[in-house]
């Protein structure tokens, strides 16, 4: 098998691991929304997020082999990077608002509302880079 041919299936790969977590990202705040006073709990949520955002950036790079690594972070690819970033900044900026609104109204929802907006800024951006992967794979 070729780089390319292997880059073509680990590009798939990636952007169907990017649909997950997405969905994991989802299910984690939906499970601890209620339980961010424990350390524990809002540690975790808060290493999946880190995690995930650096995956969404493109930070480091696992693979040994050159070629193929620049085959997984191409022009296009690295075009939908900067699209879902943008989709990102815009979700994260009304869910942000929409947080200060709520914490107006009521002081202790903070934490909740802030740890929804931020849930919601990386997962529509995991989302949208994953759809615009797949859609150009196809």
């Amino acid at each position: 098998m070729s780089n390319v041919e292997r880059a073509d299936r680990l590009g798939n790969i990636r952007a169907v691991l990017f649909l997950a977590m997405a969905g994991l990202l989802v299910l984690n705040l939906a499970i601890s929304i209620n339980e961010f006073d424990r350390p524990a709990r809002f540690g975790a949520w808060t290493f999946m997020v880190g995690i995930m955002a650096m995956n969404l950036t493109g930070i480091g790079g696992c693979f040994k082999n050159p070629g193929l690594r620049r085959l997984l972070n191409d022009e296009v690819v690295q075009m939908h990077r900067r699209i879902a970033v943008t989709t990102g900044f815009w979700v994260g900026l009304v869910s942000m608002i929409a947080a200060l609104f709520a914490t107006i109204a009521d002081p202790s929802l903070a934490i909740p509302a802030l740890a929804t907006a931020i849930t919601a800024t990386l997962t529509l951006a995991l989302l949208h880079f994953a759809v615009l992967e797949l859609r150009a794979a196809y």
